[in-house]
């Protein structure tokens, strides 16, 4: 990022500080989504759902299902005969999307002009919803019970296997015949042809339906499957591919999904993301208390990552980040990603005990902007930088105070950091901010001057009494030996007293009145500083010398006084001895 030249001219630098706008600050901006924010597309208590379905949106609300559309009109319901708890699943009706759902007691394939198909087991509670697959004999309905059971859509049983749980079912066709092959298991994980017949099988256990995805570059999906302690890639034919011992993944019991070619795993402590060969890409702590959905792909139009929620929280993540989370007072079930505003950008649906919540991510501009809190700056001294803290919560910084690309603090998510300069001059800062997969960078260059050492000087002006007044220079030398001052007690550029080592000066003044006086200090290598000081001056009427008209008048006074006395003395001597001569005469 270019940087602009810095103005020269000590007055306008010192200007941009006092302000806050320094030489080589550039702009850098960020686009990233805003704290989520909430509304709902029903209030409904939801018991199961959302799901998505040609282009409308599809919940369970206790026994009645629910189709909507995306402005949050209702499209129709379906009342069936008990609670709907069991999670939505998309399926196909003789190759028409469709969508399969359950009660403990009954498996049901709906589309939006109603129930398609309706299948029971007697004496079997059904654990997932039905899958309709074709066979050369029809289309058939897989129910996952404590075994497999596969019955016509008439309700006919046609085979059952009775020796394996399975729980989990997935259709995918292994041999190439265009024919799906049921895969499954709790116990163990198996394969079985449309026939019934066991294609192959693995003593493992697993914890959630298998995936299916492209690991290699035979342009066919394999298996990823979830065992205790343990995931485990197979072929098509039951070949083990390779396997990644993983803690807690039977127990805690993950949800999984694909993203961008990796596998994504979250536990209850952890969250997995593993290539297509098994090798880990990265592993994230989470406390998420047994999450039940993970959901890939854009989370804005500028961060790409997955949420992840549990039976209360839902958090979006990003390889790095955490965006945002938000929790809910109500249970929590199945998530979508669906554009339901139109402007292109998907948003998350929930559906929770109070309704479908909608999870609107709006993009906001972040500018960073560094702020430094100590003005001016001077070498030697701690400086704090601090960014614009109107940031999202979970926004990250680092700081690289000389721009030399190496960065001083690692990713924080506190917004300051504390530096000492030791020499002066102009130094670069760089700021970086990360949020999610985004990052930014800006700069500011500051200007450091020399370390604080000139002597500091108050002045300070005391009555003494006897028209005596005392200026007193009190001073921090900071240093500095052999101080000098010099006193001029009323700011007439006239100095009353040169320069002398004594910070103080004393002088008799006379009449009243008020006066700026200003002392100045100067070092041996002639640094110098002043400081000025306002002072009323009174003396009083009795104490005061004579003006200079009195001082005439009495001395005429005095001359006369004089001459008389004088006059009188030289009288009395004249008429004294006048009085001996008289005497000797007679």
């Amino acid at each position: 990022m270019r940087q602009l030249p810095i103005p020269v001219g000590t007055f306008c630098a010192a200007i941009m500080v006092l302000i806050g706008v320094v030489p080589g600050a550039s702009a850098a901006e960020l686009q990233i989504p805003q704290e989520p924010n909430i509304t709902w597309l029903s209030r409904d208590t939801v018991s199961a759902g959302p799901a998505l379905y040609n282009n409308k949106i599809a919940y369970a609300s206790e026994n009645t299902f629910v189709f909507l559309n995306k402005d949050g009109t209702e499209h129709r319901r379906i009342p069936v005969g008990n609670t709907i708890t069991i999670p939505i699943k998309r399926t196909y009706v003789n190759e028409t999307e469709a969508l399969s759902f359950a009660t403990p007691s009954r498996g049901y394939v709906v589309t939006e002009d109603g129930i398609q198909y309706k299948v029971r087991h007697p004496n079997r509670t059904i654990y997932t919803p039905p899958l309709l697959f074709n066979t050369s004999q029809g289309q058939r309905v897989a129910l996952s019970l404590n075994f497999p059971h596969v019955s016509a859509v008439n309700g006919t049983t046609i085979w059952e296997r009775s020796q394996h749980e399975s729980r989990f079912l997935r259709l995918l066709d292994m041999n190439g015949d265009n024919t799906p092959e049921l895969l499954g298991g709790v116990s163990q994980l198996f394969a079985l042809t449309a026939q019934g017949n066991m294609h192959w099988n693995f003593n493992i256990s697993i914890a959630q339906p298998p995936l299916l995805l492209q690991l290699d570059s035979d342009a066919k999906q394999e298996i990823v499957a979830f065992g205790p302690q343990k995931i485990q890639a197979f072929d098509t034919d039951g070949s083990k591919l390779w396997s990644y011992q993983a803690n807690n993944v039977e127990r805690q019991r993950p949800v999984a999904t694909v993203q961008n070619d990796a596998i994504l795993v979250a536990t209850q402590d952890r969250i997995i993301r593993l290539d297509t060969a098994g090798k880990v890409l990265n592993i994230r702590n989470t406390t998420l208390a047994y999450p039940n959905n993970i959901l890939p792909g854009r989370i804005s139009d500028t961060n790409t990552g997955y949420v992840l929620s549990d039976d209360s929280t839902v958090v979006a993540f990003t390889a790095n980040t955490t965006l945002w989370d938000l929790t809910f007072t109500s249970p929590l079930h199945q998530m979508q990603a669906v554009d339901i505003t139109g402007d292109g950008t998907n948003e998350i649906i929930v559906g929770t005990g109070e309704g479908i919540a909608v999870i609107e991510t709006t993009q906001r501009t972040l500018r960073p902007v560094v702020r430094i809190e100590q003005k001016p700056v001077r070498a030697g001294s701690r400086i704090q930088f601090s960014a614009a803290r109107s940031e999202p919560t979970h926004t990250e910084f680092r700081w690289d105070v000389n721009n030399d690309s190496i960065f001083e603090t690692d990713w924080q998510q506190t917004p300051t950091y504390t530096h000492r300069y030791f020499g002066p001059g102009n130094y670069t800062v760089a700021l970086a901010l990360r949020y999610g997969d985004r990052t930014a960078q800006t700069y500011k260059t500051i200007s450091v001057l020399p370390q604080d050492t000139q002597p500091v000087v108050n002045l300070s002006v005391t009555p003494l009494g006897a028209n005596q007044y005392q200026f007193i220079a009190r001073h921090e030398a900071r240093g500095h030996t052999n101080l000098s001052f010099r006193f001029d007690i009323d700011e007439d550029g006239t100095y009353e007293r040169q320069w002398d080592s004594q910070p103080t000066f004393t002088t008799r003044l006379s009449g009243s009145g008020s006066a700026d006086a200003q002392v100045e200090v100067k070092t041996t290598d002639s640094i110098r500083v002043s400081d000025t000081a306002t002072y009323t001056y009174s003396i009083p009427a009795t104490n005061q010398p004579d003006s200079p008209q009195d001082r005439g008048g009495l001395n005429t006074l005095w001359i006369i006084g004089s001459i008389v006395l004088i006059s009188a003395i030289l009288l009395a001597i004249i008429f004294y001895r006048m009085q001996q001569l008289r005497h000797n005469e007679n």
